[in-house]
Formats: structure tokens, sequence, C-alpha cells
């Protein structure tokens, strides 16, 4: 079964409970117990048409929700980690975390962030376990602006 990433390290003490990411930072992935393993030996690569991030509204006002994606129509890349669990009862659970940059100047309108999002020539770099980490990082710069289309309203925040 899949879901976002927990926040569990077998080389760090038990807390007794585990709690679901499903972000990573990607300016300090390398260094997150909950995170450098995956990063290091467990990328993936989440497809998808868009993201969605709701704006504030301000003064007791609802959030608006924008969807965000490429003025290209190309699928987003989003640049991800995964992790392998095996459970108690024998089943293995793979869960995973999106990595996150600093928005664009469009997406910055909205939220402070967004996915990373790799192009085509960068995919399959990415996935591989042999890939330098170090290397990769410097594919953490948002998607340029002049590639993001917003638009307003697409899904009440509430429903």
């Amino acid at each position: 079964s899949w879901t976002t990433h927990k926040s569990v390290n077998p080389s760090l003490p038990s807390s007794g409970h585990s709690r679901l990411l499903i972000n990573a930072r990607s300016e300090t992935v390398h260094q997150k117990p909950s995170f450098a393993h995956s990063f290091d030996r467990y990328r993936c690569i989440i497809p998808a048409n868009g993201f969605y991030e709701w704006k504030p509204g301000g003064h007791g006002k609802p959030k608006t929700p924008w969807l965000i994606d490429r003025t290209d129509g190309d699928v987003l890349a989003m640049a991800g980690i995964f992790q392998r669990q095996k459970l108690s009862d024998g089943t293995e659970q793979i869960s995973c975390a999106i990595l996150t940059t600093k928005a664009n100047t469009k997406v910055a309108e909205i939220h402070d962030r967004m996915p990373v999002i790799l192009n085509r020539s960068q995919t399959t770099e990415w996935i591989h376990p042999n890939s330098d980490p170090t290397h990769l990082r410097q594919w953490f710069d948002p998607l340029p602006a002049e590639l993001t289309s917003l638009h307003e309203g697409v899904n009440p925040a509430t429903a």
C-alpha cells in the first residue's frame, strides 16, 4: 500500500508514533533524519497534471483555491523520495514525499513554496539509485514563471 512519507527512521529512537509528511524542503532534504536516506537512494517521480495551493482570504474570508499547471500542457514531473517499510502483518508499505522549493514569481502571489519540477532530461538520472545526490541538488530551482499557469477558484477549500 502507498501513503505519504512517514517520519520514521529505523536508526533513530522511536517516539511511539509516526507522522505523515507530504512535503520535504529541498534545501534540507539531505540533512533531515526523516528524509536523508531516502534522498540518497530512494528517489521517485510523482507525475501530475497540476497541483493546488490555497490563497488566504484575509479578514475572515475563506481561502481561494488555485490550480497551478504548465502553460505548455506537459505533465509535471515532481521530484519525490520514497521509503519501504515492513508492517507488523508482513505486508510492505511504500510512502513518499514531494520535494519543495521556493516559489517562482507567479506562484509566490499565492504561496511561498512549490514542488520541485524536473524536466524530461533530468527524470532518468533522478530515479537512478547510483546518481550523485550532491549533483541532483542543483536541480532545485523553481519551474520558470513563463511555464506556469494559475487558475483561480477551481475547487472550494472546504469541499
